[in-house]
């Protein structure tokens, strides 16, 4: 349950990319905070998300929920993050 919602997240934050260069990744840059979640078209009580947090730094991402998730931003067509 918990990488699932990680991932739910994730999916969250990445579907915002303006634009599938590496410019786009830079320009997200900083600490994004979920503002509302939901799992199963269900919404999610803040208290679930409130400790949150994303932090983008260039082509590299820091999810911090239950446990830290590091890793690579990958630019995908559509104007999408993997």
């Amino acid at each position: 349950m918990k990488h699932l919602c990680v991932l739910a997240i994730a999916g969250l934050f990445f579907s915002c990319a303006p634009s599938k260069n590496s410019s786009a990744v830079h320009s997200l840059n900083g600490r994004w905070v979920p503002i509302e979640e939901e799992i199963g078209g269900k919404p999610l009580p803040a208290e679930a998300f409130m400790k949150q947090q994303l932090v983008l730094s260039d082509s590299n991402y820091t999810m911090v929920a239950e446990s830290v998730d590091k890793g690579v931003v990958v630019m995908q067509a559509g104007n999408k993050m993997d």
